[in-house]
């Protein structure tokens, strides 16, 4: 043993244990219970922690993007393989062993199941079924008689490649052009024959589309296949120098010794070759499916795991040749039960999908775009808590990040308040999550929370009970310090928006389904409700609404005003979905109930409803669009203005569906014009071309060994790159401009280049803003 490496010695061999006597027909080369009295194979049983770690992953992902169940049950399957082993191998039991060993037959055949059964009718799925099942009993029974390991590897064997080789056939039969004849010379041989023909351009794109997906699942098939073929050489290894590794062991000493533990090293790669397996299967049926638009294989690199997840979908629709609003779109997002964002931060886009920014990882809210001092700034909550339903239920505690366009700090508004947090919370500040609004006097307009002491027996509740008095504060920007406390002590009130009306305060109630004008006394001037219109009277045939977040006040003239909501419509609690709407209503002022509101909009998309329980914003744009975020269903839509063709529920022009369900909400999203130049470099990238996956420049790259890739957080107004190259990093001279082309542009590098630079271009002018950091590219070009 080198003297340098520190260890301890093993101990004696035939050391006493728990669970003998030894029962089970097979024995590996990891001694018995040399680390502990209660496991006979100590890392021949802890490496199955990995099986039973990738077996919860992937019932997850199953759980999570709706996978067929035969997949869950192959998960299934992989689990109680994973519980036998670990227990065979910790006690050496034949019963275990039988456990361990089955499983594996068990759900070999559940996969076989999947790919036999697919798309046949329900009888021979029935068949296909009973068969297996009896299979598998043949298969107990006859393995329990002989009690030979080598039938039972070599049967295992034999059918995890019958069902690897079909997989294969049926990947490449449904995604090669050139099998499935999809290719244009097959294309123009129909169209000769009347028959029907995708256009040409459709072809090429679903031809382009299904090759890379073939790629990518090749290189999933050799990955698992490759890790799978390396453990098994390495347990025969184990198997074959069992004197000899047991020797270098004790030579190395503990713990050393595991490396050479070779059936542990087994369970580690069969573990990832299997799970890859199962993920390789899921793709391929989602290909069966026809899903290659709505799902994809998630895999950033080999040292991470591949998963098949929903694509984030923004597809954008033009009606009548009318524009969407010319913006970018605001939102964070916040994970449901079900995480669906690897990310939670405040976001911008472009309408077309493309990163424009991408905040600090934290939780935040409400972020969009204002004006402070009359200029641009963009504003988000960060703290704790939620608009949902979890955690500090409804409402938060934090402080507001207000940003200049260069994404500096300018102000951070941060106020205890003097106010009651419930029990087990402990905050810095006390604002809370649900309203930010920047007056036109340059002051903030925020919602808090005051846990208060409230008799509550005339409710069925306690009589020194508790409830959360809400708060509408307005705030100085620069102290933090408070002015008016606008509100009263309404018991279950739930603020969730305040908007300056002239001298008075719009303040919107989700728990009473009402909104309130009160002056900055507490006074209440009037009331809206969404059941019975309040203090303006009898609402219109759908005009009601509940739950409602988001409400703003635009007054017309002097007697008639607009208010509008997201109106949810719903709670946790209701049994039939209502969907949620963008609901405007004009309404007379003062409030005259003989006069009563007027319905303007109830933006729906009936081919799309969404019901929305919690959260959620309405506004208008510029341009008269109208553009709504659907709160815990993070779904976005802009729709275009109420005319005589489209009726009060508009019709959408463009949407967006982020994660799924209520995987991932938006409390609140924007379309807002917003021009920024980050202060922070830009960032460059440079790898081999041969390292570069789907390569797009592959074909025009000429003698190019080397790819670029270039992009700059937050930058929203850059047109073009300006490409540097040197042979040391102080000779860089000017050799060519790059279009820019979405978040991340990539480029060919010039052979030969040894320095690498790139120069931001804002509107298409020749000044060069900011540079990225100079990257040595010697070891690629």
């Amino acid at each position: 043993m080198p003297s340098w490496l520190p260890s301890w010695q093993y101990p004696p061999p035939d050391q006493p244990g728990y669970w003998q006597p030894v029962t089970s027909t097979l024995q590996w080369c990891e001694e018995d219970y040399y680390l502990t009295f209660y496991s006979a194979e100590i890392v021949n049983s802890v490496t199955n922690l990995m099986f039973m770690y990738l077996a919860y992953k992937g019932l997850r992902s199953c759980r999570q993007y709706g996978h067929d169940n035969v997949f869950a049950v192959g998960y299934i399957g992989y689990l109680l393989t994973a519980i036998g082993s670990f227990m065979f191998h910790t006690s050496l039991k034949y019963p275990w062993q039988l456990v361990d060993e089955l499983n594996m037959i068990y759900t070999a055949c559940i996969m076989a199941y999947a790919s036999l059964s697919y798309s046949r009718s329900t009888g021979l799925q029935i068949i296909i079924g009973v068969f297996l099942i009896a299979f598998c009993l043949f298969i107990t029974l006859y393995y329990h008689f002989l009690q030979d390991p080598t039938f039972h590897q070599t049967l295992f064997a034999a059918l995890t490649l019958f069902i690897l080789l079909r997989s294969v056939y049926i990947m490449e039969t449904t995604l090669r052009p050139s099998i499935r004849k999809t290719r244009e010379s097959d294309r123009l041989e129909k169209e000769k024959k009347d028959m029907p023909v995708p256009s040409k351009e459709q072809q090429q794109y679903e031809n382009e589309r299904d090759v890379a997906i073939l790629s990518g699942m090749w290189r999933l098939f050799a990955f698992g296949f490759s890790i799978f073929l390396a453990g098994f050489a390495i347990w025969g290894l184990d198997t074959v120098y069992c004197s000899t590794l047991r020797h270098w062991r004790r030579q190395l000493g503990l713990p050393w010794g595991f490396l050479l533990e070779g059936h542990g090293w087994w369970h580690l790669m069969t573990a990832i070759g299997s799970y890859c397996y199962i993920v390789w299967g899921i793709y391929l049926r989602r290909v069966l499916n026809g899903e290659q638009e709505e799902y994809e294989m998630a895999w950033p690199n080999i040292w991470t795991l591949p998963e098949i997840v929903k694509k984030s979908k923004v597809d954008t629709v033009q009606v009548d040749g009318d524009p969407l609003y010319d913006g970018l779109i605001v939102f964070a997002t916040e994970n449901g039960g079900t995480p669906a964002a690897e990310q939670e931060s405040p976001y911008i886009f472009t309408h077309e999908g493309q990163l424009v920014w991408s905040g600090p990882i934290d939780t935040t809210y409400n972020v969009r775009v204002q004006t402070l001092n009359n200029a641009p700034v963009l504003t988000y909550w960060s703290g704790q808590g939620t608009a949902g339903a979890a955690a500090i239920a409804g409402h938060g505690f934090g402080k507001f990040i207000i940003l200049d366009t260069s994404y500096n700090v300018i102000h951070t508004v941060s106020s205890k308040l003097n106010i009651t947090l419930p029990p087990g919370v402990v905050a810095q500040s006390a604002l809370d999550l649900h309203e930010s609004y920047i007056t036109p006097w340059n002051t903030l307009l925020v919602s808090s929370y005051n846990t208060t002491p409230a008799d509550l027996s005339s409710i069925g509740g306690p009589k020194n009970g508790w409830v959360l008095d809400s708060l509408a504060i307005e705030l100085n920007i620069t102290t933090g310090g408070s002015g008016v406390n606008i509100t009263g002590p309404y018991d279950f009130f739930h603020i969730n928006a305040i908007q300056p009306v002239g001298d008075n305060y719009l303040i919107n109630s989700r728990h009473y389904w009402a909104s309130f004008l009160v002056n900055p006394k507490g006074e209440i001037l009037w009331e809206i409700n969404g059941y019975d219109g309040g203090d303006f009277g009898k609402l219109p045939e759908g005009g009601t609404f509940s739950w409602q977040h988001f409400a703003r006040l635009q007054e017309l003239n002097s007697s008639a005003a607009l208010i509008h909501w997201f109106a949810n419509n719903n709670a946790l609690d209701l049994d039939t979905p209502i969907p949620s709407t963008g609901l405007t209503l004009q309404v007379t002022l003062p409030p005259n109930k003989e006069s009563p509101p007027r319905l303007i909009t109830n933006f729906t998309n009936p081919q799309n409803p969404v019901a929305a329980y919690s959260q959620g914003s309405f506004s208008y744009l510029p341009n008269g669009n109208g553009f709504l975020a659907y709160g815990a269903n993070a779904v976005l839509a802009e729709y275009g203005p109420v005319s005589e063709a489209n009726s009060t529920q508009g019709q959408v022009r463009w949407s967006a569906q982020l994660g799924y369900g209520e995987s991932l909400s938006v409390y609140r999203g924007y379309k807002s014009v917003w021009h920024a130049t980050p202060t922070t470099d830009p960032s460059l990238v440079v790898l081999a071309a041969k390292d570069v996956q789907n390569d797009d420049l592959v074909l025009c790259a000429g003698k190019s060994t080397a790819r670029g890739f270039v992009s700059w957080n937050g930058a929203t107004d850059v047109t073009d790159w300006i490409l540097y190259t040197g042979s040391s990093n102080t000779t860089l001279t000017a050799v060519g401009r790059v279009s820019k082309a979405g978040f991340e542009t990539q480029f060919a590098i010039p052979a030969g280049a040894a320095f690498v630079q790139v120069g931001a271009v804002e509107n298409n002018n020749n000044v060069v803003v900011r540079k990225s950091s100079v990257v040595n590219a010697g070891g690629f070009s």
